[in-house]
């Protein structure tokens, strides 16, 4: 969709049901780029109004591309998959010739990248530690760990540069609870403060190094005036993936609808959706055995896993691509007696389901 007059209207450009598009990145007026979960990234020269794919000239299999930075007009990079693999796209010239590189040295997954220079840059994703930070400092040709979460199943998933010095990441997990990383040191050091109301955070966005707001799939804008320290949910919206700030009076968020935050309060809001997954979970044999049924509208990218209560993840169920229909699992725990949380993600949404084991294993 593009808006010609600051979000006031919006015409729809392109509309498939072939692609879940997932990431969108204009270096000027006229060209951008969208990637999608499906294997497409596509390209326009003209202001949006027609669109090709150029994922055939990436000499590397893409099935998505999840995150778009670029520098100037010549170079753009991208990463991808939110679920599986790894891997750092990026573009010299314009978005004529691409180079790949495999990123499962460094991460099981990748979901946003941020350059502020070239050759200098962020990537954020998972790895089996935990959610992690990388930095490369030669375009993409070796990378460093700045920052692992230290949670196995949790993602570092938007990253947000304000000012040189001046980062902020959301962190999801499974858990009751998450996180915002940030770093006042230009990326070196990072520090964790705790959103303690859900930890399905995605969207993270500061207009300054105090005032910025969190969201996920869940309702409600959560705002911070004191850097992340505390939270207040300021009462509209729902389901927010990225919030990008282009000053400290203006920003949007997007997910399911669209938002505008501006220096005067908002006099109408789109009201938003919260997807719903068709699931169920439980478990027989004293909860040693596992059972889950998962029904899938189209083709999508799965994750299905075991996790602690905290969203720790204790091993995956599945993990893969599945067409559309529904899909059965079924598995031996052999685990200790306890609660666990059985957690389900798709391209649009996630959620899990509270397990009870009685019989240890």
């Amino acid at each position: 969709m593009k808006t010609t007059d600051g979000g006031q209207t919006w015409l729809t450009q392109f509309n498939t049901p072939n692609y879940y598009l997932r990431s969108i990145e204009f270096v000027d007026a006229q060209t951008g780029y969208c990637g999608s979960l499906d294997g497409a990234f596509l390209k326009t020269t003209d202001g949006g109004e027609t669109w090709n794919d150029i994922a055939p000239t990436i000499p590397g299999a893409v099935p998505g591309i999840c995150g778009i930075s670029h520098v100037g007009t010549e170079h753009v990079y991208g990463v991808g998959i939110w679920s599986f693999p790894a891997y750092f796209v990026k573009s010299s010239d314009g978005g004529n010739t691409w180079q790949y590189k495999d990123m499962s040295e460094h991460a099981i997954a990748l979901i946003d990248p941020v350059f502020f220079h070239p050759d200098s840059g962020f990537v954020a994703g998972q790895d089996d530690d935990g959610g992690n930070i990388l930095f490369t400092a030669d375009g993409g040709e070796t990378w460093e760990e700045v920052h692992n979460t230290g949670l196995p199943g949790e993602y570092v998933w938007k990253l947000q540069m304000l000012g040189r010095d001046t980062l902020f990441a959301a962190v999801e997990n499974f858990g009751p609870s998450g996180s915002i990383l940030a770093s006042y040191d230009g990326g070196k050091n990072w520090v964790a403060k705790q959103f303690p109301f859900n930890g399905n955070i995605q969207a993270i966005g500061f207009v300054n190094g105090s005032r910025g707001w969190v969201g996920g799939y869940f309702n409600g804008f959560y705002e911070t005036t004191d850097g992340g320290d505390t939270w207040l949910n300021v009462g509209i919206g729902s389901t927010l993936n990225r919030i990008f700030v282009l000053n400290e009076y203006l920003a949007f968020a997007t997910g399911t609808s669209i938002y505008k935050y501006t220096d005067t309060p908002p006099s109408a809001v789109s009201p938003g959706r919260t997807p719903s997954l068709d699931w169920d979970a439980h478990a027989s044999n004293g909860g040693q055995r596992l059972h889950v049924r998962v029904n899938l509208p189209r083709v999508d990218n799965v994750t299905l896993g075991l996790y602690s209560l905290e969203g720790r993840l204790i091993r995956h169920v599945f993990k893969g691509r599945l067409q559309g229909g529904t899909h059965e699992f079924e598995e031996d725990l052999q685990l200790p007696r306890g609660h666990y949380l059985v957690g389900l993600q798709i391209n649009e949404g996630l959620g899990a389901i509270k397990l009870t084991i009685s019989n240890g294993g």
